[in-house]
């Protein structure tokens, strides 16, 4: 028996460690009858989520992988692992109440991984498009992408993925946004109740109803807003002063129309070749000047696209082939998942090496797609690797952490 996945026995180590499949397995209700069941719902979990991580999204992978000794010690059993009939059946068995319990299971292991508590939490939400595939439920157009697609909501913390939600894409950008940071901070407040938590995202969410909750629940917030005329009044004289190349950064008090206060406006003129580039930021931080504002507050929001694409490309979170959209959504959250014990295998085992930055796809390809002669016997199962791998240290580093002390 050979495998090419035999790294994968890192992440299985890592998922035990947290005991996350284990305990969204628990959030799933399993309605079928008990005595005809012969895979368990945990088991299941581990073999979608290992199966990605892998870079197995489709089922149909599974019609070889439910037969694989190597597939079978990561999940735990000597014998047939699901097929992909009984897969299917499972994602489309999901209810709202499912949906529901994961999506708080998924926060609730964001804030169990944090371990001590931090000088404050920083809240990213950004949404993104995922092209479907045909006629699915919740199918709709979206003008600015161009496609019919879905628009997900994620939110990070840093490279930590607190949530993810599948939505529509005929809604506005921010639906949901707020009653997700309510949940989120509620949460996060359970465990440390005096916790300074910032909220940023880009002129989505630039909404009337954030800004006040986050006002009157001290959290702090650094969104994104839209120019408009009177926004771009207020800095026209700073703009006549600019020369080529230069950029200037200026704060200033400001009221829209809707808002009931007058809130603090962050500008960012900065003057090259190509033209002016103006962009605006609201925010009730009153401490730090302008430019550090944006500079070391905001910009570094960024780096979250990074943390989309590898959802998206390396983890194949856009892989929404189900009719059922509640389908769907579990297959959103099966994703974000595989991305939370690769990022963990990154932080915990890889810092210091060459993939201490990389992403899940260089982890896999680097440290989980690993060849060996796998050897069952009724005791145990040896794997046996090439003494020729390139990156034989770094994968017996990583291993060696795993070794009783």
């Amino acid at each position: 028996n050979v495998t090419q996945d035999a790294g994968l026995l890192i992440a299985k180590e890592i998922d035990k460690n947290l005991g996350l499949t284990k305990f969204i397995a628990d959030k799933v209700e399993d309605r079928r009858n008990k005595n005809y069941i012969t895979h368990y719902i945990e088991d299941m979990l581990k073999q979608r989520v290992y199966g990605l991580i892998g870079g197995y999204e489709d089922l149909n992978d599974h019609i070889l992988i439910r037969k694989d000794p190597h597939f079978k010690t990561l999940v735990g059993h000597d014998k047939e692992l699901a097929s992909s009939a009984t897969l299917s059946r499972f994602e489309n068995s999901m209810t709202k109440k499912d949906i529901r319990n994961l999506f708080f299971g998924i926060i609730e292991s964001f804030v169990s991984r944090i371990g001590e508590e931090p000088d404050k939490i920083v809240l990213d939400f950004d949404p993104t498009d995922c092209k479907i595939y045909g006629k699915q439920e919740e199918r709709s157009y979206h003008g600015y992408y161009k496609d019919y697609c879905f628009l997900p909501l994620h939110v990070f913390s840093g490279d930590e993925l607190v949530t993810t939600l599948l939505r529509p894409s005929n809604i506005d950008g921010a639906k949901y946004a707020g009653a997700i940071l309510k949940i989120i901070v509620s949460k996060i407040r359970e465990r440390w109740p005096r916790i300074k938590i910032i909220f940023r995202g880009d002129c989505a969410f630039a909404r009337k109803h954030i800004l006040h909750w986050c006002e009157n629940n001290e959290v702090e917030y650094i969104v994104g807003i839209s120019g408009n005329k009177a926004l771009q009044g207020k800095v026209k004289d700073n703009e006549e002063e600019l020369g080529c190349e230069q950029k200037e950064y200026m704060s200033f008090k400001y009221q829209a129309g809707s808002w009931k206060k007058e809130r603090r406006i962050i500008a960012k003129i900065e003057a090259s070749k190509h033209g002016l580039n103006r962009r605006f930021l609201v925010t009730n931080n009153t401490c730090n000047s302008a430019k550090e504002t944006y500079e070391n507050q905001y910009c570094p929001r960024g780096d979250m696209e990074n943390k989309i694409k590898q959802l998206k490309l390396d983890l194949k979170a856009d892989r929404l082939s189900c009719h059922s959209f509640l389908a769907n959504q579990f297959r959103n959250f099966l994703a974000g998942l595989a991305y939370i014990i690769v990022n963990t295998v990154r932080k915990k085992l890889l810092q210091g090496t060459e993939l201490a930055n990389a992403y899940c796809r260089s982890i896999t390809l680097k440290l989980f797609k690993l060849g060996a002669v796998i050897i069952e016997k009724k005791t145990k199962i040896t794997y046996l690797f090439s003494n020729n791998f390139p990156f034989k240290e770094l994968f017996a580093g990583a291993m060696k952490k795993f070794a009783p002390t």
